[in-house]
């Protein structure tokens, strides 16, 4: 990324976003939040080979851990006990990971329900940024609470109950100053990015 698409994506509108869902994620972590979702994707995958637990809860920590979207596969092949999603342990190409983190999205969307207000990004996770990394966070525990509701074990130990009726929590004016911010990573050559996110704990929005 050139540092003018740099400059311009921190500037205005987009900034003041990328500070409040920085803040979100201050908040979410100070709650428990990140924690109760590695502790649990440490228990689902306690045990299976070749697996070495999530070592923290910062976001770059969790971040690392989930990039190659190996994890993410993993997990959810052991949640519906098949290999519901394949995947490659030994590639690190950028393009084999946002493959296989996409595709886990793609199987939380069809095997348990969630809509796209409720995924994210698959670039917002390889790319590790802060500011993104509460939509992972809440994209999961969303993931856990439904995985729950179809029995799945080991159980989701975050709070809340799953939402009739989710609202989204930014006007339209930052939702195109947002969208304006990723093409401009895209313009400056970052490419990826299966579906969209913008979410804050607990909370989804519509576009």
């Amino acid at each position: 990324m050139s540092k003018d698409a740099s400059r311009a994506e921190k500037s205005g509108l987009a900034a003041e976003i990328q500070k409040t869902m920085e803040e979100k994620w201050k908040q979410a972590l100070a709650e428990g939040a990140p924690q109760r979702v590695v502790d649990w994707i440490n228990e689902v995958l306690q045990g299976e080979p070749g697996y070495t637990p999530c070592a923290g809860y910062d976001a770059k920590d969790i971040a690392a851990h989930l990039k190659s979207g190996v994890v993410l596969c993993k997990l959810i092949n052991k949640l519906v006990g098949k290999k519901l999603v394949s995947y490659n342990e030994k590639s690190t190409q950028r393009f084999v990971c946002m493959g296989q983190i996409e595709s886990f999205v793609k199987a939380t969307q069809s095997e348990f329900g969630l809509v796209t207000a409720e995924t994210f990004q698959a670039n917002d996770l390889y790319e590790g940024i802060t500011a993104n990394m509460i939509n992972i966070v809440n994209s999961l525990h969303l993931f856990g609470l439904k995985a729950n509701k179809k029995g799945c074990r080991p159980e989701y130990k975050g709070p809340g109950k799953l939402a009739t009726e989710n609202k989204r929590n930014f006007t339209d004016e930052e939702i195109k100053a947002s969208s304006a911010a990723q093409l401009s990573r895209v313009a400056a050559g970052s490419t990826g990015g299966a579906t969209q996110a913008g979410m804050s704990f607990g909370t989804t929005r519509k576009m």
